[in-house]
């Protein structure tokens, strides 16, 4: 969360936005990214944020969020209500349809056109663009629909309705609409979630987190509600994932594919495994090497991996894929004509390739690489730093 609760009806000053940018500049440094939300509301709160200023406010942040995308893996649409969660907003912004259908197209605008947002409900994107869920082929195009992901923040609350994430009054969808409309876009776009904080709304029982996260493609889960670590005793539902071991029928019933191997070490003897583990190592993408068959004829490389995501969902964000060849103190890398957001979860992959490259004789080490593309403004850095 970036809070700017203390900028209501004014310009966010400068000494704001250095502060904003030296967040960026540390998450630089400790090579990680951020999943972020700009939001304004605390509870209770005594004011808040116009529609009006939500807009200038962002369009000052632009030229932060443009420099530093490399370090931002999905910018969410917050801004509105108790901690952008578009809900009980002080001045009723999350009724405003009109203020959202200004809003969406402002927080696309201030992104590379590569990349996501999400928003809070599905029915308030189902407002703005309609309820048909976006097809593969409309996948990854510059149709607002297809940036605009979801993210659940009252997962398995209250189950069915999440916490009022579905079956809300202005629905246009039944619940198990609102589901498949979720599933069917989650493949395609980021999806990220959140318990209530101490499970009020209910405990979300292991067997029920690990059959949704499937099903709506879960990119990311926060665990700062729902476990000891935050809420300062161990009873709740993350405490109780890392206790209840996952058992190997229940994932056969249920069509889930684990590793091979998954269930034992290395001396083949059978391990348990805690569904809170086996979330963890599957929420998101887990690409697994199948085979390789890589071979030189003459001048010719030809190669073929096949990969196996048994991840729950796809690499989000667009980056390059490369047969990387080091030998010889020399080092090329070829890429494949792959979209690596095409990647599903729970399928098998083939990477064809075939090129003309010349190679002196001797050992070469393959790998296939993922490297997240820099931002300009970086990729001049380290060329000025070098």
């Amino acid at each position: 969360y970036c809070f700017l609760d203390r900028y209501n009806h004014q310009d966010l000053p400068q000494e704001k936005l250095d502060d904003i940018e030296r967040f960026f500049l540390k998450l630089r440094e400790m090579k990680v990214k951020s999943l972020l939300r700009f939001a304004y509301e605390l509870s209770p709160a005594y004011d808040g944020p116009t529609g009006a200023d939500i807009l200038r406010h962002l369009e000052q942040l632009t030229p932060l969020i443009r420099k530093y995308s490399d370090v931002i893996y999905v910018l969410q649409s917050g801004f509105i209500g108790k901690f952008g969660e578009w809900h009980n907003s002080y001045n009723h912004l999350q009724q405003d349809i009109a203020f959202h259908r200004e809003l969406m197209p402002a927080v696309l605008e201030a992104l590379p056109a590569n990349r996501m947002t999400m928003m809070r409900y599905p029915q308030c994107k189902i407002n703005i663009y309609g309820s048909t869920p976006i097809s593969e082929k409309e996948a990854f195009t510059s149709d607002p629909r297809a940036r605009i992901g979801h993210f659940n923040d009252g997962f398995l609350a209250r189950h069915p309705s999440h916490g009022g994430t579905f079956g809300r009054k202005d629905s246009l969808l039944t619940i198990e609409e609102e589901f498949e409309y979720v599933a069917q876009e989650s493949k395609f776009m980021a999806q990220d979630g959140e318990l209530f904080w101490r499970d009020v709304g209910g405990m979300a029982l292991p067997t029920d987190a690990l059959t949704l996260l499937r099903r709506w493609h879960y990119d990311t889960l926060s665990f700062v509600h729902g476990n000891a670590f935050f809420e300062g005793t161990d009873k709740y539902s993350i405490d109780v994932w890392k206790k209840v071991p996952v058992d190997p029928l229940f994932l056969k019933d249920n069509d889930f594919e684990p590793s091979d191997g998954y269930f034992f070490d290395e001396k083949g003897r059978f391990v348990r495994r805690s569904y809170y583990e086996y979330i963890r190592d599957h929420i998101g993408y887990r690409l697994e090497l199948r085979s390789a068959d890589i071979e030189l004829d003459g001048n010719k490389l030809k190669a073929e991996i096949v990969l196996n995501n048994r991840g729950f969902s796809a690499p989000v964000n667009p980056r390059p894929v490369l047969l990387t060849l080091s030998g010889n103190g020399q080092k090329f890398e070829i890429p494949f004509d792959v979209d690596v957001r095409k990647l599903f979860g729970g399928e098998e992959h083939k990477l064809l390739l075939e090129k003309e490259l010349t190679l002196p004789q001797g050992k070469y080490r393959a790998v296939t690489e993922y490297p997240f593309p820099v931002s300009a403004s970086f990729a001049q850095l380290i060329q000025k730093t070098n």
